[in-house]
């Protein structure tokens, strides 16, 4: 043991468990006083959110390092204040930071919209020899609907039969003359049915595509068979949403056909004018029909006799033009069989206007 001496008092602790107290005669002459562990106090633990274990004591405190709250246990925890102060006051501004690097380039944006049609430039001077006038022109003009796909129109000019002669155009008004419809395939047969059913060959006019004074032009081809002798009705009509129909060609008159036929032929034939346009456009119209009843007739057929032959009009129809109408071919018979079949082979729709 290290030397010590000493004549005042002497507080020796002797750790966790108390013991008998050696004579320190030799080191102090005063008293001693022996030190005992007492019961364990409170603490004070922290930790992220409210307490979740237990405390061990009364007295026990709880800091939620996330809010400042200070928490207190008895027999429960309970909340009884924050260590945090009040805001304080807000610091000085910082030094102005160094520049950052310059940052790499974006992609390159959408092609923005195509701009608005600038305005019609002003006539050129007329040239020529020596400032003489420009004859006018005798030339005929015809528009020719192109093979393409875009169907671009070109303009023809002839003009008189001079050499290196220019000549000014008349002011004209272009009207065009397009087929816009052939069908590719023969349709489904329309059999065994009674009711006015619409073949599989049709040709749309989408909305607002029809203008006032067009004139439309269609002529259809039709195959038939028959078993016993029936009869059969075409029509032709405009079918919108909803379905709403409204007959260009009504199903009228019967076809009076003869039993037992193979490929004999229908044709149709209409004429449509319209002259109105919008939600109650209206039409006029006026169409054939011509029929063999024999099978794969060819010459001439006495029409009178057989009523193959038919002629209808329509006035004042009204149609929506603001919708997209699509022209079918309807057939039905007088008797429903398998035996009586009729189909489109050929379809076509010409617009002028």
């Amino acid at each position: 043991m290290p030397s010590l001496t000493t004549t005042g008092p002497v507080l020796l602790s002797t750790g966790l468990r108390p013991g008998p107290v050696q004579s320190l005669a030799p080191y102090a002459s005063g008293p001693v006083v022996v030190a005992v562990p007492g019961p364990p106090g409170s603490a004070i633990r922290a930790g992220s959110g409210a307490p979740v274990d237990d405390g061990i004591m009364p007295g026990d405190l709880w800091v939620d390092t996330d809010t400042g709250d200070l928490w207190e246990w008895s027999t429960a925890w309970a909340l009884v204040g924050s260590i945090l102060g009040p805001q304080g006051p807000t610091g000085a501004t910082g030094p102005q930071g160094t520049a950052g690097a310059t940052g790499a380039t974006g992609a390159t944006g959408a092609t923005g919209a195509t701009g608005a049609t600038g305005p019609q430039g002003a006539s050129g001077s007329g040239g020529g020899g020596g400032g003489g006038s420009w004859p006018e022109s005798d030339a005929t003009f015809q528009l020719k609907d192109d093979t393409d796909a875009t169907r671009t129109a070109k303009l023809d000019v002839a003009g008189p039969a001079s050499t290196n002669t220019v000549h000014r155009l008349a002011p004209m008004t272009a009207k065009f003359r397009e087929v816009v419809y052939t069908n590719t395939a023969v349709s489904a047969d329309v059999t065994n049915t009674t009711t006015e059913t619409a073949h599989d060959t049709s040709c749309t006019f989408p909305a607002n595509s029809i203008t006032s004074g067009m004139h439309v032009r269609v002529v259809v081809h039709l195959q038939y068979d028959t078993g016993p002798a029936p009869t059969l009705i075409q029509g032709l009509r405009f079918a919108s949403a909803g379905p709403t129909y409204v007959p260009l060609f009504p199903q009228g008159t019967a076809l009076s056909a003869g039993g037992s036929l193979s490929n004999a032929m229908v044709r149709l034939e209409a004429d449509v004018v319209f002259t109105a346009v919008g939600g109650s456009g209206q039409f006029l119209a006026m169409g054939r029909r011509y029929a063999s009843a024999t099978s794969g007739a060819t010459g001439w057929v006495a029409f009178n006799a057989t009523r193959q032959y038919d002629q209808w009009s329509n006035g004042a129809v009204t149609l929506n033009t603001t919708v997209a109408q699509t022209l079918e071919v309807t057939s039905k018979w007088s008797v429903a069989s398998a035996s009586h079949k009729v189909r489109v082979v050929g379809m076509m729709v010409e617009v002028c206007g």
